[in-house]
C-alpha cells in the first residue's frame, strides 16, 4: 500500500491510498482546514462513503446537511450533490466514487463552496 499526495491547495491536502488491498479504485484522505469546504460533486453511477478520522465538518447533501465528528460516517447515494464545510481542522476518507465521476460537479453547490472559500 501506497499514500500518495494528488492534490494541495490553501484548504488542505488529498491523498490516495494506491494498492490497497480494499476493492476501489480509489480511497482518498482528505486534510482540510478549519472554515474551508470540499466538493460539490454529484457521481451519477456511485455511492460515496466518508468518515471522519479527526475534527467536525457539516456535511451538505441534496437541501440537507448533517454534522460529523471524528468517527462519524455516512453514505451518500448516486447522484445526490454534496460538499462538506470543515468546521475544525479535520480529517476525512471517502471511498466508492468511480475516479471518473470526480470531476462531475453541482453547479448550484459549487458557487456556494467557492463563496465559502473567498
Amino acid at each position: 500500500m501506497k499514500l500518495d499526495k494528488i492534490f494541495e491547495d490553501f484548504r488542505g491536502q488529498i491523498y490516495s491510498v494506491n494498492g490497497s488491498p480494499l476493492n476501489f479504485e480509489e480511497v482518498s484522505f482528505l486534510y482540510t482546514e478549519a472554515g474551508r469546504a470540499r466538493g460539490a460533486c454529484q457521481h451519477p453511477e456511485s455511492i460515496e462513503h466518508i468518515c471522519v478520522i479527526e475534527g467536525v465538518i457539516n456535511y451538505y447533501y441534496g437541501d440537507r446537511h448533517i454534522t460529523l465528528k471524528e468517527g462519524d460516517s455516512f453514505t451518500i447515494d448516486k447522484n445526490i450533490p454534496h460538499f462538506f464545510l470543515s468546521l475544525t481542522n479535520s480529517i476525512v476518507i471517502e471511498w466508492g466514487t468511480k475516479v471518473s465521476e470526480k470531476g462531475i460537479k453541482d453547479t448550484n453547490m459549487l458557487k456556494l463552496v467557492k463563496e465559502i472559500n473567498d
